[in-house]
């Protein structure tokens, strides 16, 4: 008689828990609520009841509702996994992402192998930034604290894919580079991650900024594309597409947004060669400018690197900084002797007269000092026909 009673509980808890979970998962959270506080009235403190119903009021957003449930089934089950999941949730929603991290930290000390908790460590870390607030005074590196707190998370998710690949980690991994300034580690983890998920809207609209700051327009419309495809409502993807179709219109506008972003990185990480390489690149296709500053400081890092350093010494030579352009390429001459394009250069300065060769750095020198420092030679001029007069006179008194 006992076993009857007690399968047919069994099987009353298990018919009531899945009618509740499954309203849970299809989004019906009042009619779940309802199912759940029905199986409280058998089952009192019932830690999967709790649970669930916590849940819902957390996703209809009544917060308060939440936090009384969430805290009800830590006082019934001390130390429940599934409670505190719910109270690190509810500060993550709250917008309270220091309680939150340290919520899920007690999550992981109960599941060191869990890669969910993980995941979850890491969206409250990357919360708790502030962006506004990244940077030192010179806008030249990272606050401490800053780069403490996101790498923290970075160090969160290589755990959590190491434990269990999946495209969210990599998602969000590549959400902290960014938050870093570094670009090319983002757009490493975003491309794996579209991989293992090729409907992950968030990814597709990452890639397209990504794509964009690459100069690679048409990629970036591809991934725009396939993100409002999946979501046409999407803000971000929106906000992409309006960008892509200014930058269409105004290419000097996109020139100027992609120079800025890679010149801002190349601040933050000065001993990233690739984000030189990419700075220069920029100014190469466009043609506007030469870009003999992000060259000299790439070729410092990557010496190894015959192209752009051919490269440099051409844009050396077009900037009529021929005795530089020449001791350049006789310096790749002596490392790579018998390279044709070197002694071609080399051969092309050599043709130069010596008026040329000499006086023309020295007038390019002069004509920029009347450009940058126009006042400080209008000074010199007024200044030293005074000073010349008062020392004829000084030395005609003694």
């Amino acid at each position: 008689m006992n076993d009857t009673i007690e399968r047919d509980e069994w099987e009353l808890e298990r018919e009531l828990y899945l009618k509740t979970n499954d309203l849970t998962n299809a989004g019906r959270h009042e009619e779940a609520i309802a199912s759940a506080a029905e199986m409280l009235r058998y089952f009192p403190q019932h830690e999967g009841a709790l649970h669930l119903m916590s849940l819902c009021y957390l996703r209809m957003e009544r917060y308060e509702e939440a936090e009384h449930t969430a805290r009800e089934l830590l006082a019934a089950h001390p130390g429940a996994e599934a409670g505190l999941e719910l109270m690190g949730m509810l500060h993550f929603e709250r917008g309270d992402s220091r309680q939150a991290a340290a919520v899920f930290e007690q999550c992981i000390e109960l599941s060191p192998d869990s890669a969910y908790y993980r995941k979850w460590l890491a969206r409250a870390l990357y919360q708790g930034l502030d962006r506004n607030r990244a940077l030192r005074r010179f806008g030249c590196e990272f606050r401490p604290e800053y780069g403490s707190q996101a790498n923290k998370a970075i160090a969160a998710l290589h755990e959590a894919l190491r434990r269990e690949p999946d495209s969210e980690s990599h998602y969000l991994i590549g959400l902290c580079y960014d938050a870093l300034g570094l670009p090319e580690k983002e757009f490493e983890h975003l491309k794996e991650g579209v991989v293992l998920d090729p409907d992950h809207t968030g990814i597709h609209t990452r890639l397209a900024r990504s794509y964009v700051m690459h100069g690679d327009v048409n990629s970036a419309q591809s991934h725009c594309e396939l993100a409002l495809m999946l979501d046409p409502h999407c803000p971000e993807a929106l906000a992409v597409e309006q960008t892509l179709d200014a930058y269409r219109q105004n290419a000097k506008q996109y020139y100027n947004a992609k120079k800025q972003y890679w010149k801002a990185v190349c601040r933050i990480h000065p001993a990233e060669a690739d984000h030189w390489r990419q700075a220069a690149r920029i100014k190469l296709d466009y043609g506007a400018e030469r870009p003999l500053k992000e060259l000299k400081t790439y070729l410092k890092l990557e010496p190894a690197d015959l192209e752009m350093q051919v490269t440099y010494g051409k844009l050396l030579h077009d900037d009529k900084q021929y005795l530089s352009a020449r001791r350049h390429f006789r310096k790749l001459d002596a490392l790579h002797p018998g390279n044709v394009h070197i002694q071609s250069w080399l051969d092309t300065i050599s043709q130069l007269n010596r008026a040329k060769l000499y006086l023309t750095p020295l007038r390019r020198w002069l004509v920029r000092c009347l450009i940058q420092y126009p006042y400080w030679i209008l000074l010199f001029l007024l200044v030293m026909p005074f000073y010349l007069i008062a020392h004829l006179f000084s030395r005609r008194k003694a």
